[in-house]
Formats: C-alpha cells, sequence, structure tokens
C-alpha cells in the first residue's frame, strides 16, 4: 500500500525470494527498467522464467526481466540453527536447477551484475530466526550506496503478513531484522493496518 508507483518506474528492481514473482512482475508494469526475481528454490527458478513469459505482454516494452538463482540466506548460523535443516536445504536437497540456470551473487563476489539495483523488494521471506540477519545484508549488499545529494533515494520493501503474535514481541524475526537493519545504517519505518 505504501509503495508508490513512482518508486520503481525507470529504476532496477531486485526481488528477493521471489516465490512466483508477483511484487516484481508488478514493479516491471509500474515501468522498472530491469528486474531481476530472484530464488533460492529450484522449481520456483522454472515457475518465474515461465510466469515471466505470461506477464512479456504486460510489460513495457524497454524493460529487462530475468529470472536468477540467488541463495541470500547462506550466512553463520548457530550451532543449534545448524542442527536442523532448513527449508531451503530441504527442497535444494530434492531438486536440481535447470540447466542454464543464471546465478547470481552481491556486486563485486563474482556471479552477477557489477551494480547495485535502486530497489529491493522482499515479500513473505522471514521465516526462520537467521532470516532476519541474512536479509539484512542481502539488502546491504544487493542496494545501491549512492550520495543521495545527487541521485535518488536507494530503498528496500520488506512485507510481512503477521500470523503469528509472537513475531510482533521484541525478540521475534520482525525486531531482530529492524536491529539488524538499523546497526548496517538504513533507516527502518513500518507500516500496517488491521484487516
Amino acid at each position: 500500500r505504501d509503495i508508490h508507483p513512482a518508486a520503481v518506474k525507470g529504476a532496477s528492481v531486485l526481488e528477493l525470494g521471489s516465490g512466483l514473482g508477483l511484487p516484481g512482475l508488478a514493479a516491471c508494469q509500474l515501468g522498472a527498467r530491469r528486474v531481476v526475481l530472484s530464488d533460492c528454490l529450484a522449481p520456483l527458478i522454472t515457475v518465474l522464467e515461465l510466469n515471466i513469459q505470461l506477464n512479456r505482454a504486460r510489460m513495457p516494452a524497454h524493460t529487462d526481466v530475468r529470472a536468477c538463482a540467488l541463495d541470500w540466506h547462506s550466512t553463520p548460523r548457530t550451532a543449534r540453527e545448524r542442527s536442523h535443516v532448513t527449508m531451503e536445504e530441504s527442497v535444494q536437497q530434492r531438486h536440481a536447477f535447470p540447466s542454464g540456470t543464471e546465478w547470481m551473487s552481491p556486486p563485486g563476489q563474482g556471479r552477477g551484475p557489477a551494480e547495485g539495483f535502486d530497489v529491493i523488494l522482499a515479500s513473505e521471506v522471514l521465516y526462520e530466526a537467521y532470516h532476519a540477519h541474512a536479509l539484512a545484508r542481502a539488502i546491504d549488499d544487493f542496494l545501491v550506496h549512492s550520495d543521495v545529494s545527487t541521485e535518488g533515494i536507494a530503498a528496500a520493501y520488506v512485507l510481512y503478513v503477521n500470523r503469528d503474535e509472537t513475531f510482533l514481541c521484541s525478540d521475534g524475526i520482525l525486531w531482530a531484522f529492524v536491529r539488524a537493519a538499523t546497526a548496517r545504517g538504513f533507516c527502518v519505518r513500518i507500516s500496517g493496518g488491521r484487516q
């Protein structure tokens, strides 16, 4: 609700944990210059590529959009967190990525674009405790770090639909993400409403 179409018009956009790619595809339709839909799960790369094809007619002709494999979750975890297999690891063990899958790494670290993104979208990606720090790190790695006096302000939009009141408590994942993001120098604004 709080993202104005002007936030993505002409921008380069990265969607983290795209799943089906709805936010990234919406950014395409709103005039983003370049959109990368990313996920760490092999079956979803195929789905993302299909959704790009199905929605191509609704995008401006100049939009560069593609699906890439990106595992932004690979972050150091505590021994307790490593003691169980994560959802991502479980799926990765059972499914191979399609041949020719494009992989992406943070700018300057191997695979992927040499520059960052103007806008980062992340919808429904905070499920496990380590996701909070991993998401803040991924935003820091991929968001353009620019001089705001000469360029537009880069922004990340993280959407979470509250299903569990403990998520909102001070030691929940939401507040862990807020702490991790502010520790990296980001300004965090939380907005929401009740249904």
